[in-house]
């Protein structure tokens, strides 16, 4: 996630921007690899929608949201 906000950070837009886009960004594609982790492992043994949305918020929230305002209390804005 570290390259998505040098991605991220190489735009002309404000840093207030930058770091809204960032977060959303991160919490999305974790997300979506909570997604790509269920149709590989969770269709064989997990088949309800319940077990699908425990796939996609749980690294959503903690890999996504969490990671994404620990880094960015972390970075400079420089």
């Amino acid at each position: 996630m570290k390259s998505l906000w040098k991605i991220i950070d190489e735009s002309d837009v404000s840093v207030n921007w930058k770091s809204k886009l960032y977060v959303a960004s991160s919490t999305i594609l974790s997300g979506l690899l909570g997604f790509v982790l269920w149709l590989v492992i969770g269709r064989l043994f997990f088949e309800s929608m319940w077990s699908m949305l425990c796939f996609i918020g749980y690294p959503a929230v903690f890999l996504g949201f969490f990671n994404s305002i620990i880094v960015l209390y972390n970075n400079d804005f420089s």
